[in-house]
């Protein structure tokens, strides 16, 4: 099936299931839950040990540019997940020397997709995904308890 058909499928689907809420009889707590994909979204990206850090993050439709991160420095970003459940974000971090002349190391780590959005990052509104950059890799919670408690590796250098 071509990306059209499936995409006319999602849109025919979506327009049965406007016409047809009002007959539903479900509660605004459950229709909240039924629409979570709408809900917003915040990653917070924190340096916790590198020296000099340089952070490019962007998806497919926004490019938040260059950050310069010292210690214990973040920046965080708030989007929505889009309707089809494409929505991602993906970081290129790169150690650098103090005047960022030279690189030492650097990686691209996917901070944001559907599999984080379900299993990785917490619920509410908004629904936080906490990044912790560290010496040994990069690290995921939902909810920002101290390291190491709650934190899940999900890439290294």
């Amino acid at each position: 099936m071509s990306f059209t058909s499936r995409l006319l499928c999602v849109i025919v689907v979506f327009n049965v299931l406007v016409l047809t809420w009002g007959d539903l009889n479900i509660s605004k707590a459950d229709s909240h839950k039924f629409l979570f994909m709408m809900d917003p979204y915040v990653v917070h990206i924190t340096n916790a040990e590198i020296d000099n850090l340089m952070v490019h993050c962007k998806s497919n439709d926004d490019d938040l540019g260059d950050k310069n991160l010292i210690l214990e420095e973040s920046f965080e970003w708030h989007f929505r997940q889009n309707f089809l459940f494409t929505t991602e974000f993906f970081c290129t971090f790169r150690s650098v020397t103090p005047y960022a002349d030279r690189v030492i190391k650097s990686t691209i780590v996917t901070v944001f997709d559907a599999y984080i959005s379900a299993i990785l990052c917490g619920e509410g509104d908004p629904s936080n995904c906490y990044w912790s950059v560290r010496d040994d890799g990069f690290y995921v919670s939902k909810d920002n308890k101290t390291f190491p408690d709650g934190w899940i590796q999900r890439g290294k250098w």
